[in-house]
């Protein structure tokens, strides 16, 4: 059996304590506050900052789709868009049923009940507007023609045919589905002079748009004015609707019987935050309400302010802080100079960290940073009282000519029979030999 030395056990029930009780942080380093850097050289900043600080186990970094989804803003008009778009579908659906009910009516000669379905879907059309397909009007048309004819009604089967084609002037009809007497009257429509299209110009101040009328596409000229070509005041067309469609933006589904005189469009496009300003130090005051609501959608317990900039001389300053949420604490704001810039970061980031615990939670006194890269130079984050000032001279003492040196002398010394020593000069350099008895 392994038999620990007692102090070695001590060490090692401390140490898996300490680990345990080590919570980890969920840290933001999100944007540097500047006025002089590309948003390039900035993101580069950035991501020099957080390779710094995930080095630091007490830290996890926000990952950047995380940022990107609290950020973005979903466009509310969008999901309804989505929505009416569905209903449309659906609708065309429907009335696509009630067609083909009302063709069995037809080919049962129950005339009268087809018709009623027809003019019924004839009117709802402007409910699946959005989803038209071209070819669903005209059907609906031929077979009113149809159905007018056969109860007397021949007058009402020429409007039809020449709404057919006032909508379509290249319909055919076929000769399968429509007896010779049709196709006679449908040739005779087709010579007739055709409804007139009128002009409708509307102001608008989005351009490359695109229109249809029952799925068609719509005639017009797009320049300072839009102007479009429409069977305005037409008898039967007159009561549908004119759909105008510009890619992220909301569809317009206007009535031909009352048009307007602008085009008022609504963007689709989804909002980004922005973070500009929100990173600066802010010292002791509250942070922004912008900045609160973006800690709170990324659920941070820390947040790193920052700022960089170029002093008078030429070289970089940089400004940083360490913010805990929800407490509100913040460490000091450091502060680094120097002409490469991410010395200066690094400085900035190694004095941030020594208001940091290993338990993860700021200090008011800043400590020795467990993993920075040390500065013999560097002066302390905060000021030192006169009792605490470091003594310059006993730091400069040789560590051979401390008492805690001579200690581990005299143990190795007993316990290895007799101890011989050699301090070899310069560089302080020392070389330790026990010899055996």
């Amino acid at each position: 059996m392994v038999r620990l030395p007692l102090f070695l056990t001590a060490f090692l029930i401390l140490s898996s304590t300490s680990l345990v009780a080590q919570s980890v942080k969920r840290l933001g380093i999100i944007d540097i506050e500047t006025d002089i850097l590309t948003d390039t050289d900035k993101a580069t900043l950035v991501q020099f900052l957080k390779d710094r600080f995930s080095k630091e186990r007490m830290f996890t970094l926000i990952s950047d789709q995380e940022l990107e989804d609290a950020l973005v803003e979903p466009n509310r008009l969008q999901a309804q868009v989505e929505q009416l778009k569905s209903e449309h579908q659906n609708r065309l659906n429907e009335l696509r049923a009630h067609f083909e009910e009302a063709q069995k009516y037809y080919q049962a000669s129950q005339f009268e009940e087809a018709i009623n379905l027809l003019e019924s879907s004839w009117g709802a059309l402007k409910t699946a507007s959005l989803v038209m397909d071209p070819a669903f009007p005209p059907e609906i048309l031929k077979l009113l023609a149809a159905c007018y004819f056969f109860i007397g009604k021949e007058g009402k089967t020429q409007e039809a045919f020449a709404t057919l084609l006032d909508l379509d002037s290249d319909a055919l009809l076929s000769t399968q589905k429509f007896p010779p007497v049709l196709q006679e009257i449908f040739a005779k429509v087709k010579k007739q002079k055709r409804f007139a299209y009128r002009v409708w110009h509307a102001d608008s101040e989005v351009h490359g748009i695109r229109a249809n009328l029952l799925g068609f596409p719509i005639r017009f000229q797009d320049s300072q004015k839009i102007s479009f070509s429409l069977p305005l005041e037409h008898p039967i067309l007159n009561s549908q609707v004119l759909v105008i469609e510009k890619e992220g933006y909301l569809p317009l589904v206007l009535s031909l019987k009352s048009l307007p005189k602008d085009l008022h469009w609504q963007s689709l496009k989804e909002k980004r935050t922005t973070t500009k300003g929100l990173f600066r130090p802010i010292g002791g005051n509250t942070a922004s309400p912008e900045l609160k609501n973006l800690i709170s959608k990324l659920n941070l317990q820390m947040v790193l302010l920052a700022s960089v900039g170029r002093d008078s001389a030429g070289r970089w300053f940089v400004r940083g802080q360490l913010m805990e949420e929800p407490t509100g604490q913040t460490t000091a704001i450091v502060q680094k100079n120097n002409r490469a810039i991410r010395d200066a970061l690094t400085e900035m980031s190694n004095d941030l960290l020594a208001f940091v615990s290993p338990e993860g939670s700021l200090m008011q006194a800043p400590r020795a940073p467990a993993n920075a890269v040390q500065n013999p130079y560097r002066r302390p984050t905060a000021p030192l009282t006169k009792s605490s000032e470091p003594n310059i001279e006993a730091s400069n003492v040789p560590f051979y000519k401390k008492w805690w040196f001579w200690s581990i002398v005299g143990v190795a010394a007993v316990g290895a029979g007799v101890g011989t020593y050699f301090l070899l000069k310069p560089e302080d350099e020392l070389k330790f030999e026990v010899v055996g008895p």
